[in-house]
């Protein structure tokens, strides 16, 4: 796997062509090890790393490069994926939507931003019968996944937070582009119990990363017939997610979100369609090892 980088370590020794993701923290990130499979994979010469980018400060530095001929583009995780949008030339309508980017195309020298993570999230459960979804976290994963699940049709939609604030703006703007009411509720409320009965039940915070971290107790209300998405991947199977395989319900894990919004922005940057399977499996052996 590529070693961390910064930003000012860029030079190319090289003619091929660059790509990264950038974050802080960033050495966790799984990115470069399935992008640089599906570059081996494909024969084309260009290398993918890590970039630890600070600061907003260093981010406009960044951008003042990334319009080079070098660069086919990068990724982008936490905590820039709206911190970007200022530094680009045009968004694909769900990145407008959203209100997040995920990945930024460079196209002889215009920077174009596209959000993966929605279609990345749909993968793994686009075959399911899905009417009613639980979203348990308002942070930057949960936007995609809104977005998505609204896109898909489903109409019964309850979002569980403790700070409805960083996301009424985004529920606004969906309930008037596709005529629906999407419940919000508090974790401690007593209307959140009832919405834990819906067909799918997503995890989109961080909770559970940490093998310390205490499980929300309204997952132990999750069994046969349902599903927990769970979108951490590392550990391969948390806590939440053991809790509700014992109960009966179906459990899915981050990792083909990641492979499969990794594939789509693979694509964008390089123009060729690759392997998600190949990525998730390059995943759990990583993972699991």
């Amino acid at each position: 796997m590529v070693s961390e980088m910064t930003f000012d370590s860029r030079k190319n020794k090289s003619n091929a062509m660059r790509a990264a993701v950038i974050g802080c923290p960033i050495q966790h990130s799984k990115s470069p090890l399935i992008q640089n499979y599906a570059l081996k994979l494909h024969g084309i010469s260009a290398h993918y790393t890590a970039m630890h980018v600070s600061s907003e400060l260093e981010l406009g530095h960044f951008f003042d490069q990334l319009r080079s001929r070098e660069w086919a583009g990068v990724n982008v995780t936490i905590p820039y994926k709206e911190a970007v949008l200022p530094y680009l030339d045009r968004i694909h309508d769900n990145v407008q939507m959203i209100g997040a980017c995920n990945t930024i195309v460079n196209k002889n020298g215009e920077l174009i931003g596209y959000n993966t993570d929605a279609e990345g999230f749909d993968y793994p459960i686009k075959e399911k019968t899905i009417s009613s979804v639980t979203i348990l976290g308002n942070g930057g994963a949960s936007k995609a996944v809104l977005f998505q699940c609204t896109q898909k049709g489903i109409q019964n939609i309850s979002l569980v937070a403790r700070r409805h604030d960083r996301s009424n703006e985004l529920c606004d703007r969906l309930e008037t582009a596709f005529n629906i009411q999407i419940k919000r509720f508090h974790f401690d409320s007593q209307e959140m119990n009832a919405s834990m009965s819906a067909d799918l039940i997503i995890n989109s915070t961080s909770v559970g990363m940490n093998s310390q971290d205490k499980p929300f107790e309204c997952v132990r209300r999750i069994g046969a017939g349902q599903i927990f998405y769970d979108l951490i991947y590392s550990p391969w199977e948390t806590t939440m997610m053991k809790i509700c395989k014992e109960n009966g319900a179906e459990v899915v894990n981050g990792a083909m979100m990641l492979a499969h919004q990794g594939a789509l922005a693979f694509e964008l940057f390089f123009g060729k369609t690759t392997d998600t399977l190949g990525m998730f499996q390059q995943l759990k052996e990583s993972v699991i090892e």
